[in-house]
C-alpha cells in the first residue's frame, strides 16, 4: 500500500471545506486603501487608487481579483515590489468586465485589502413604457411612470424629469411624475434621465397626447334695460381650464367689439339681443342677453359749486345742495344712480327724486353726465341730465373787473385760471389783460404785475389771498375748480405795507371786514374799498368770495395780511 502523507493545511481543507484563498492574515501596519472604498461604484476608462503608508513599508505589490476579495480567482499583479514613496496608480479599466472586484496591497507576508467594490461601465436603461400610452385633457392631470428602467449591476440612484421639453432635466425627480396637461390640442414630448450608482445614465422619451376643452358659457352679467346714451358694461362669465379667450360681441345694430367686459353705448331705443362668441383658440362658446333701451327724459342741466373735503353743512355759493324733479311714475319710487358721480345721492322721495351733492371730489369737476331709473315695483323710466361742478362761478360784465380766487386753484397757472377760461372775452392785441397789484420783494414795495391774453408779462401764478383787474371786450363767467387748503395749514398771506394794497378774499363764506382780516391789523388800516371805489364799513361790510378789494395801510407795520380762521373756515 502506498503511503500517503497530508498536511495539516490539506486536512482542514478536506475535512471542514474551507476555501482558503490567500495564506496572508495579518493586515500590513499604516497601510490602508483610501480609494476605492469599500462597496464603492466606479466607472470609466480609468480609475485612481490612494493608498497611505505611514510607518514607510517597502517593497510592496498591488494587485487585483476579480470577483471580491472572498473569491477563489487569482490575484493579478498590477504594480511589484514598489517603494515606500509610491501611494498612488492610475488603474486601466477600460477592458474590464462590469462585476465585482477586489484590491490589495500585499508583502509576501501580510496583506491590506480594499474591501469589495463594483466597476460599471454599462449604462442603465431608461424607458416610460410603463404608463403608455400617456392622454389627457388640458389642465387635468396625467402620471407618467419610469418604473421600468433597469440597471443589471449597480441598480438605478436617480430619476430625473425633463416634461416642458426645454432641453433640461429640473422638472422633478422620482419613479412617477404627475404632469399638468397645458393647452391642447397638442401632442407634448416628455423625458426622463436615470442614473445608476456608478454616474452611468439613459435617457428615454415618450408623447403625452392632450386634448382641448371647450370654453364654458356662464351668462352675461349686465343690466337688462338701459337708457339711450348710457354707457354700458357687458362681461361674460366665461371659464376655459387653461386657455386665454377671445371675445367677440355682437350689440344687434350692426356693431361689433372685442374683449371682456365690453363697453357699448346705445344710440337708438329698441330691443337688442346682444350676443358673444368666447373662443380658445380651438372651440367656442355663445351666450346671448336680450337687452331693452327706452330714451330718457331729458332734465334742464344743473351747475353745483361743490368742493371736495367740505362738511357736509355747507351750502354752496350761488348753488344749491339739492335738486328734485317730479317722475311719471305713482306709488312710490326708488331712484338708482345708473351713472355715477362720486358726491352725488340720489334718493326716492313718494314719486319724486331728490339729488343731493356733498364733498364732491377734485377729478369730478366739469360736465358731467347724469343717468338715473326710476322704478317703483311694475314699471321704470329713465331721466338724464347733465351737471357741471365747479368751485368757482364769477359773473363778469365788460370792462374791468377786480376779483379774486376764493379756493387754492387746482393748476395755479394764469393760463389755466384766468387766460383759457375767458378766451373768448379777455381783451386782445398790446394791451394788458390781466392785471394785480401787489408786492415786489426786490424793491420791497408793490408795483403792477400784468399779463396779456397770450402769456407775455411778469403775472404767472394766480393765488387766494391776492385780487386780480380783468379787462374784457364782453361779458362771461368766471368758473374753475380747487380745494381748500388741509387742516392745520396756514392760510395764504399777502404782504401788505403803508399805502394802498390790492387783496383777496379766501374762503367761500360771506365774512365781515373786521372779521376777514388778522386781528392785529385791526387798528392799522384806515380804509376799505370795493371795485366801484364804495368805501366799505369792516364792522357791517362783508367780504365776499370772488371779490378783491382795495385795502388802505396808515402805518408803516410791515404786517402780513392774510384771513383770519372765520374766513377761512368754510362751514
Amino acid at each position: 500500500m502506498k503511503k500517503i502523507t497530508l498536511s495539516l493545511m490539506t486536512v482542514l481543507v478536506l475535512v471542514l471545506g474551507i476555501s482558503l484563498v490567500s495564506f496572508a492574515s495579518a493586515a500590513i501596519s499604516g497601510v490602508n486603501f483610501v480609494t476605492p472604498a469599500t462597496n464603492a461604484n466606479i466607472s470609466g476608462d480609468s480609475y485612481l487608487i490612494n493608498w497611505t503608508n505611514t510607518v514607510g513599508h517597502p517593497g510592496l505589490y498591488l494587485q487585483e481579483k476579480e470577483g471580491g476579495c472572498e473569491s477563489g480567482n487569482p490575484w493579478a499583479t498590477l504594480i511589484g515590489s514598489f517603494n515606500e514613496t509610491v501611494k498612488t496608480y492610475s488603474w486601466d479599466t477600460s477592458s474590464k468586465s462590469d462585476g465585482v472586484y477586489c484590491l490589495r496591497l500585499y508583502d509576501t507576508d501580510n496583506e491590506s485589502l480594499s474591501g469589495n467594490f463594483t466597476i460599471d461601465n454599462t449604462n442603465p436603461v431608461a424607458t416610460l413604457a410603463a404608463g403608455e400610452p400617456y392622454m389627457c385633457n388640458e389642465g387635468s392631470n396625467v402620471t407618467l411612470d419610469a418604473s421600468n428602467s433597469f440597471d443589471n449591476e449597480t441598480g438605478i440612484a436617480l430619476y430625473e424629469w425633463d416634461v416642458d421639453n426645454d432641453g433640461s432635466y429640473d422638472d422633478g425627480t422620482g419613479v412617477t411624475k404627475n404632469f399638468t396637461c397645458p393647452s391642447g390640442p397638442a401632442l407634448q414630448t416628455v423625458k426622463v434621465r436615470v442614473k445608476d450608482y456608478a454616474g452611468n445614465s439613459d435617457e428615454a422619451s415618450s408623447s403625452v397626447n392632450i386634448s382641448n376643452v371647450a370654453p364654458v358659457c356662464n351668462g352675461i352679467n349686465a343690466f337688462t334695460d338701459y337708457a339711450v346714451g348710457e354707457p354700458t358694461n357687458l362681461y361674460e362669465n366665461a371659464s376655459d381650464v387653461v386657455d386665454s379667450l377671445q371675445y367677440n360681441w355682437d350689440f344687434d345694430d350692426g356693431n361689433n367689439d372685442v374683449g371682456n367686459p365690453a363697453n357699448y353705448t346705445f344710440t337708438s331705443a329698441g330691443v337688442y339681443n346682444v350676443s358673444v362668441v368666447v373662443n380658445d383658440g380651438t372651440e367656442s362658446c355663445v351666450d346671448s342677453l336680450e337687452i331693452t333701451v327706452v330714451n330718457p327724459m331729458i332734465l334742464p342741466a344743473q351747475e353745483v359749486m361743490a368742493l371736495e373735503n367740505l362738511d357736509a353743512n355747507f351750502t354752496p355759493y350761488e348753488g344749491s345742495v339739492a335738486n328734485s324733479f317730479a317722475t311719471n311714475l305713482t306709488g312710490g319710487v326708488s331712484c338708482n344712480e345708473r351713472i355715477e358721480v362720486s358726491g352725488m345721492d340720489v334718493s326716492g322721495n313718494a314719486d319724486d327724486c331728490v339729488v343731493t351733492w356733498n364733498n364732491v371730489p377734485n377729478n369730478e369737476s366739469g360736465i358731467n353726465l347724469m343717468v338715473v331709473r326710476v322704478d317703483n315695483g311694475t314699471d321704470y323710466e329713465y331721466y338724464s341730465f347733465n351737471t357741471t361742478v365747479w368751485s368757482w362761478k364769477i359773473d363778469l360784465v365788460p370792462g374791468w373787473n377786480l376779483v379774486s380766487i376764493p379756493v387754492v386753484p387746482k393748476d395755479s397757472s394764469i393760463e389755466n385760471v384766468f387766460l383759457n377760461d375767458l378766451e373768448n372775452s379777455l381783451v386782445d392785441g398790446p394791451e394788458y389783460a390781466v392785471w394785480s397789484y401787489q408786492y415786489d420783494s426786490s424793491t420791497s414795495s408793490n408795483r403792477w404785475f400784468k399779463s396779456r391774453k397770450n402769456g407775455d408779462g411778469d403775472l404767472d401764478t394766480v393765488e387766494p389771498g391776492k385780487a386780480y383787474w380783468l379787462n374784457l371786450s364782453n361779458a362771461d363767467t368766471l368758473k374753475g375748480y380747487g380745494d381748500k387748503l388741509i387742516a392745520a395749514s396756514t392760510p395764504p398771506e399777502t404782504v401788505v405795507i403803508p399805502g394802498w394794497n390790492l387783496i383777496g378774499h379766501y374762503g367761500l363764506l360771506n365774512i365781515l371786514g373786521e372779521n376777514a382780516l388778522q386781528d392785529s391789523l385791526s387798528g392799522c388800516y384806515s380804509t376799505i374799498l370795493d371795485s366801484n371805489g364804495n368805501t366799505l364799513n369792516k364792522s357791517g361790510d362783508n367780504f365776499n368770495p370772488g371779490k378783491g378789494y382795495w385795502v388802505g395801510i396808515n402805518t408803516s407795520i410791515g404786517k402780513i395780511y392774510f384771513p383770519s380762521s372765520n374766513a377761512y373756515n368754510f362751514n
